[in-house]
């Protein structure tokens, strides 16, 4: 993850801005592996038990690397490499969270964060 090396790659934080989210189907349609074809097309079949808080789960972690590259960059603009480091630092464990609660969405469990426990994790600094 580039935003965990910021604090020791500033030079890598014009790669983190440039970076854009890539939908379910794009992210496939993109990769190598080999059965893509048809991950792309059970997507639009997976029950809404799990395509609803996989959806919401992927929509935070695009949301947290948004505001964590906004914040580190304004953090480096204004010359503090503590608050980069602590922003790096916890946006990296809060992404690496809710990847582990998509991963168990892809995995059959349907119990995720409420909106509240996103929100705390979602408060980066």
């Amino acid at each position: 993850m580039l935003v965990e090396i910021i604090p020791d790659a500033p030079e890598c934080l014009d790669d983190c801005k440039a970076w854009r989210p890539a939908s379910y189907q794009e992210h496939f349609t993109n990769s190598g592996i080999a059965d893509r074809d048809l991950a792309i097309e059970a997507y639009d079949y997976s029950p809404d038990q799990f395509r609803l808080p996989f959806d919401r789960l992927v929509s935070e972690m695009n949301r947290l690397v948004a505001l964590a590259v906004a914040r580190m960059d304004q953090a480096l603009l204004d010359g503090n490499d503590d608050i980069t480091r602590m922003i790096a630092t916890r946006a990296s464990r809060n992404l690496q969270d809710l990847i582990g609660q998509a991963g168990a969405v892809i995995h059959g469990e349907t119990a995720t964060l409420d909106q509240s426990e996103i929100d705390l994790l979602m408060e980066i600094g």
